[in-house]
């Protein structure tokens, strides 16, 4: 019976070897889904005092304000707004492609402060109360992959408010790079349309892309 044993004693270590590298392996798969949503789009993670109060009046007058030059009024970006809370209740909103994360670190109760001062660790969430230089970070792909993550924090509500403002041309550039290739992907399906592209630098003097399947109305 011995001699059996020793056999059967290793195929059953080898068996549960595999079932675990399996497991693990379908798990790493599984585990980083691939971020979903529209160009223009920024989910904002904020407590709702801040997102119906005076911190989010700032954010949606310099992040929802009318785009320049255009003939009608289209907002720069569309403002969507979870609290941390609601962002736990659904994995689904964790798998959207932009995210900004406001927090005013002075309240140490609130949900949004928790989540940032968990993701920065002890360290950086010092600096970010004593060093008034430091009022923006960026991440990325902390739910799922192809996300970007911008935190704006102050060290109390008047220099988050003043930190929004500081930080919006850096964070606009930041957000519109991060949607360009999907925006090329979609835009520019059918290719360039390069005699048309040529016609323009000869006529204006000036480069502009223009998509393949677009035709000229009028001259």
């Amino acid at each position: 019976m011995r001699r059996f044993s020793i056999p059967y004693f290793f195929l059953l270590v080898l068996i549960l070897a595999l079932q675990g590298c399996t497991e693990a392996m379908r798990k790493s798969f599984d585990a980083v889904p691939i971020a979903l949503g529209m160009s223009g789009e920024i989910i904002v993670i904020a407590d709702e005092d801040h997102w119906k109060g005076n911190v989010g009046d700032s954010l949606r007058y310099y992040f929802g304000g009318p785009y320049p030059i255009l003939p009608q009024p289209e907002p720069m970006f569309d403002l969507r707004h979870f609290t941390p809370n609601e962002l736990a209740a659904d994995e689904l909103r964790k798998e959207l492609r932009t995210y900004m994360i406001i927090a005013d670190l002075s309240d140490q109760d609130s949900p949004t402060t928790q989540m940032v001062n968990k993701d920065f660790g002890e360290e950086k969430f010092n600096r970010a109360l004593s060093d008034p230089s430091f009022f923006s970070q960026t991440g990325r792909e902390k739910w799922a992959q192809g996300q970007l993550i911008i935190y704006i924090f102050g060290k109390d509500e008047a220099a988050l408010r003043q930190n929004i403002v500081r930080s919006f041309n850096a964070v606009a550039n930041r957000v519109n790079e991060h949607d360009r290739n999907q925006l090329d992907a979609s835009v520019f399906v059918e290719g360039e349309d390069y005699k048309l592209m040529a016609q323009v630098r000869e006529k204006f003097g000036f480069e502009m892309r223009i998509p393949g399947d677009y035709q000229v109305a009028m001259e």
